[in-house]
C-alpha cells in the first residue's frame, strides 16, 4: 500500500495546453477582474484500491490566495495537508503550489511550479511539476481549462534513492447550472519512465449563501497506475467544505476572479 502510494506520486495527475487565447472570445455578462481574495477548505476522502490493497481514510485541508499585480497580470500561492490512516499505520502528504497568470476577460494563460511531498516511517517521496496552463470562459456556463509540463519524482526507501523525470497532460471543463452550482470534469495522464498514470474525476459545488459565502462540495475521481504488465486501480470518494474570503457574488464569480484551485494545484501525491 504504501509502495502504491510513491507510484501514484510519480505518476500523477496531468493536464493538456490548449491554446485559449487564440480562441474567438466568447460574450460574458460578469466581470471577470481578479480582485485580491482567498480560500480555506476541509475535506475527508475514501480510497478503495484492487489487487487486494485495501482502503484508506484520508482527511486535511487546503489554503490559498490570488493578488493582481496590475490590470493584466496576477500571482496565485496554494498549499495543503492530507493525513491518510490505513491498516493500523499513516502517512502524511504535504503540498505546495504557485503560478504567475495573464489575465483577460475571457480567461487566463499562465506558468506553474507545484511541490508534493509524501513520508511514511522509512520512506518518502516527493514531485516536482513545472508547466504551463490556460483557461478559457465560453459565455456564462462554460469554463474550459488545460495544463501542461514537465514532472520530477524522486523516492528515498530503506537507504535507496531514485529520481525520474517525465510529462503530464490533459484538461478540465466546468458547467454552471445556476451562478451558485457548478459540475467540474477533469482528465489527466501522465508518462514517466515506462509507467503512467490515467485519471478522471467528476466534482459538484454549490455555494450555500453569497452573503456568507461557504460551499459544499463532493467527487468521485479514478485512477489507473502501472505499466504494460501491471496495473493498480483506485476509485476515491470525497466531500468537503470551503470559505472564500475577499471578492464577492456567485460561485462562478468567486471561481473565475479569484483562486484557480485546479489548473494551478500541485499534482496529487497519492488520490
Amino acid at each position: 500500500m504504501q509502495r502504491s502510494w510513491l507510484i501514484g506520486g510519480v505518476a500523477a495527475i496531468g493536464i493538456a495546453f490548449a491554446g485559449v487565447a487564440v480562441a474567438d472570445p466568447a460574450p460574458t455578462s460578469n466581470d471577470n477582474a481578479v480582485v485580491a481574495q482567498a480560500v480555506v477548505g476541509g475535506d475527508y476522502s475514501y480510497v478503495g484500491l484492487n489487487q487486494g490493497l485495501g482502503h484508506a481514510n484520508v482527511y486535511g485541508g487546503d489554503i490559498g490566495g490570488i493578488v493582481p499585480f496590475s490590470d493584466s497580470f496576477s500571482g496565485q500561492v496554494t498549499g495543503g495537508y492530507q493525513r491518510f490512516d490505513v491498516n493500523g499505520g499513516g502517512a502524511n502528504d504535504w503540498n505546495v503550489a504557485g503560478g504567475l497568470a495573464w489575465d483577460r476577460s475571457q480567461g487566463r494563460l499562465g506558468v506553474n511550479v507545484g511541490y508534493s511531498s509524501i513520508g511514511v516511517s522509512n520512506a518518502s517521496g516527493n514531485v516536482t511539476n513545472y508547466g504551463v496552463f490556460g483557461t478559457y470562459y465560453a459565455g456564462d456556463q462554460f469554463t474550459l481549462g488545460a495544463r501542461a509540463g514537465g514532472v520530477t519524482g524522486t523516492a528515498n526507501a530503506f537507504g535507496f534513492t531514485g529520481s525520474r523525470t517525465g510529462g503530464y497532460a490533459g484538461g478540465e471543463a466546468i458547467a454552471y447550472a445556476t451562478p451558485d452550482i457548478a459540475v467540474r470534469g477533469t482528465v489527466g495522464y501522465v508518462g514517466i519512465s515506462g509507467g503512467h498514470q490515467w485519471t478522471a474525476g467528476v466534482h459538484g459545488e454549490a455555494l450555500l449563501s453569497e452573503k456568507t459565502p461557504i460551499s459544499a462540495w463532493a467527487g468521485y475521481d479514478y485512477a489507473s497506475i502501472g505499466n504494460n504488465a501491471f496495473s493498480i486501480n483506485g476509485n476515491t470518494f470525497s466531500i468537503g467544505l470551503k470559505y472564500y474570503l475577499g471578492g464577492g457574488g456567485s460561485l462562478r464569480t468567486h471561481q473565475r476572479t479569484g483562486e484557480d484551485d485546479w489548473a494551478v494545484a500541485p499534482l496529487d501525491l497519492t488520490h
